[in-house]
């Protein structure tokens, strides 16, 4: 049965791709709108790590995206991934939104939450090949891991809302969710929530300021009362845009590593992170139409009583654009770890990973 339900939708896909335009697949009636998006990343990955593959392909994402508008007010999407490991397709984006007012909307269903702005940031446009810093298969110390991997940050369950002025300069979003991430049942009766605010101070300028805190409940595994909630909260900013020019983003986050107990309490954690990139176009060009060398900088320290567990992770790389957000990329991932007067501490050698990835954006 598996089978049948990812097929019909597949063939019916690709029918009607043999229409599409570069701009994606439109379907219209009088009553509404289908739209067919989709993306594709292949990685090939060369890891220092010991036990590791020296270098290994990879196939990050295979995502096809169905937009549907019901009428002027009323849409939703469904985003599945066939690129997994185990064979079993995963579900991203899936939710119904109302937007009963152009300067209010609600969606219900899953999504990502409203917090981290790299996070944020689609697959489809990240500067970067991993948000993750991942070198080979293992995830070293970086912003997102620490965001993503304690519950922060990326999709979940619930509902979300999102206000912004005429001008788009002052923009609000809220979400309540269950706090156990994409595809999961709520762990307990309490909510996670996010909240985040993103204000444009200069009208002409491509900049834009964001706080926000995300805040989840978890068992500390107390005799009594030991459900509590863990808190982090950020600070980023972002200048410049996805089509040309200087690209800048930044954050700073910190917050509850409530996955280490000591005497019923958690550590902090804190993560800086600055993305910078410069897109120029390539005039009379037969094979790309825009070229972006880009470097990362992210200081992770997944928990501030330890010395020795956190690092620097630096990334140079370059996006070769065929078009829109087609591209090819390289990048090198070099992670530093924290210095230890131990001998025997862990993270004490530099690691270094290779990254190359096509992306196919339709």
């Amino acid at each position: 049965m598996r089978r049948l339900s990812v097929g019909l939708p597949c063939t019916f896909v690709l029918g009607v791709l043999f229409t599409a335009t570069a701009a994606g697949v439109e379907v219209e009636s009088k009553a509404s709108k289908l739209t067919v998006t989709g993306r594709m990343q292949a990685l090939w990955s060369h890891s220092t790590i010991d036990g590791d593959p020296s270098n290994e392909f990879l196939l990050r994402r295979a995502r096809l995206a169905i937009k549907l508008s019901v009428n002027d007010w009323v849409s939703g999407i469904v985003e599945p991934d066939f690129a997994v490991t185990d064979q079993k397709v995963d579900l991203k984006d899936a939710f119904f939104k109302m937007e009963p007012h152009d300067n209010f909307s609600i969606i219900v269903g899953q999504t990502k939450r409203r917090f981290d702005i790299f996070e944020l940031t689609s697959s489809t446009q990240m500067l970067i090949i991993e948000r993750d810093g991942r070198i080979g298969r293992l995830k070293v110390p970086s912003y997102s891991k620490l965001t993503e991997e304690l519950g922060y940050a990326d999709r979940d369950i619930g509902v979300f809302l999102m206000a912004h002025d005429e001008d788009e300069r002052i923009n609000i979003e809220a979400g309540l969710t269950n706090g156990a991430g994409a595809n999961k049942k709520a762990e307990y009766g309490r909510k996670a929530f996010q909240g985040r605010v993103s204000l444009k101070p200069l009208a002409e300028t491509d900049l834009s300021i964001h706080v926000g805190t995300s805040v989840k409940p978890y068992d500390n595994g107390a005799a009594t009362d030991s459900l509590k909630y863990a808190a982090a909260f950020e600070g980023s900013l972002e200048y410049g845009n996805f089509k040309s020019g200087p690209h800048v983003q930044a954050g700073v986050v910190v917050g509850k590593n409530y996955t280490v107990l000591v005497a019923n309490d958690s550590p902090s954690f804190t993560a800086l992170q600055g993305i910078a990139a410069y897109k120029r176009k390539i005039a009379d060009s037969k094979w790309f139409e825009a070229v972006e060398p880009v470097i990362r900088v992210s200081y992770a320290d997944p928990n501030t009583d330890l010395a020795d567990d956190g690092g620097i992770l630096v990334t140079p790389g370059l996006n070769l654009f065929v078009v829109d957000r087609t591209r090819l990329s390289l990048n090198a991932d070099i992670f530093l770890p924290q210095e230890s007067s131990a001998p025997t501490a862990p993270n004490e050698k530099t690691e270094v990973g290779i990254k190359a990835a096509t992306w196919l954006y339709w």
